[in-house]
C-alpha cells in the first residue's frame, strides 16, 4: 500500500505540476504558461511552511515526483443546531498524475484530507466533485447537497 504523507515547502514545485493537471483537466482550454506557476510555489511553499489551517497530502512517486495530492483547509464558522464546532473545512486540488490513477491514489490522499480536517473539529467539509470523482466522494463519506456554490472574482 502506498504511503501518504504531509506535503512540505520542497513539494511545491511538484504540487504545481500536479494542480496544472488539475486545471487542464476542468477546462476546455489548455493553461496557459505565465508567471503564475512561479507565483503558485512561492504560495504553496509558504503556506505549508506557515499556514497552520492548510495542509496537503501526497503519495510519492518515482524520481522526485508526486504521484498524487490532496489539500484541505478549514475556516471560522458559527455554531449550528447540529454542532458547536468552530470550523468548517474543505478538501480541494485532489488530483493524480495520469501515469498513477486507478490504483486508488486520491482515494488515499483524500482520506487524510478528511480525516486531518475533522482532527481539527470541523463539523463540516465541502469538495467540489467532477464527474468522474464523485463515486469516490460519496463512497468517503460526502453526499451532495441541493446548494449552489457561487462565485465572485474582482
Amino acid at each position: 500500500m502506498p504511503i501518504v504523507r504531509r506535503a512540505i515547502p520542497d513539494d511545491a514545485p511538484e504540487l504545481v505540476r500536479l494542480r496544472r493537471i488539475m486545471l487542464d483537466a476542468t477546462s476546455d482550454q489548455p493553461t496557459p504558461d505565465g508567471p503564475w506557476t512561479a507565483d503558485c510555489e512561492k504560495t504553496v511553499a509558504a503556506m505549508l511552511m506557515t499556514d497552520t489551517r492548510f495542509a496537503m497530502f501526497v503519495i510519492d512517486a518515482a524520481e522526485g515526483r508526486l504521484a498524487a495530492c490532496s489539500a484541505a483547509s478549514y475556516t471560522p464558522r458559527f455554531p449550528t443546531h447540529y454542532s458547536n464546532a468552530p470550523w468548517h473545512g474543505e478538501v480541494h486540488q485532489v488530483v493524480t498524475d495520469p501515469a498513477y490513477r486507478r490504483l486508488g491514489y486520491a482515494r488515499i490522499t483524500t482520506q487524510a484530507a478528511r480525516d486531518w480536517l475533522a482532527a481539527q473539529g470541523c463539523a463540516s467539509v465541502w469538495l467540489i466533485a467532477t464527474a468522474d470523482g464523485q463515486g469516490l466522494y460519496e463512497e468517503l463519506g460526502f453526499r451532495t447537497i441541493p446548494w449552489p456554490r457561487m462565485v465572485w472574482r474582482p
